[in-house]
């Protein structure tokens, strides 16, 4: 049974300022809810196949491949942005410090 503490609780763990009237109506419509759920664990389910969402969609994966043209234009653009940076050391990017004392 849900009562009016835990319809207070509820709401603030959501950050959710609510009524006194509100708290009233939120008792009522989570013991529907409950009653509900209730129904539909009578239901037998024994031969309905698990799901884990909604559909029976699979991912499509790529394989996991090397591209090695890509990998050289990537490379060859890091470079150049690398040399047109006004500092950088082993490779990384020197910026001027964020935040100061």
């Amino acid at each position: 049974m849900i009562t009016g503490k835990d319809v207070e609780h509820y709401a603030e763990l959501g950050r959710i300022a609510i009524t006194a009237t509100e708290k009233k109506s939120l008792v009522k419509d989570f013991e529907k809810i409950l009653e509900y759920v209730k129904k539909l664990n009578e239901v037998d389910t024994k031969h309905v196949k698990p799901m884990n969402g909604g559909v029976f969609f699979y991912n499509r994966v790529r394989s996991d491949t090397v591209d090695l043209e890509r990998k050289s234009d990537k490379v060859n653009e890091v470079a150049r942005v690398t040399r047109a940076f006004p500092k950088s050391k082993d490779g990384y990017l020197e910026v001027p410090p964020v935040f100061t004392e």
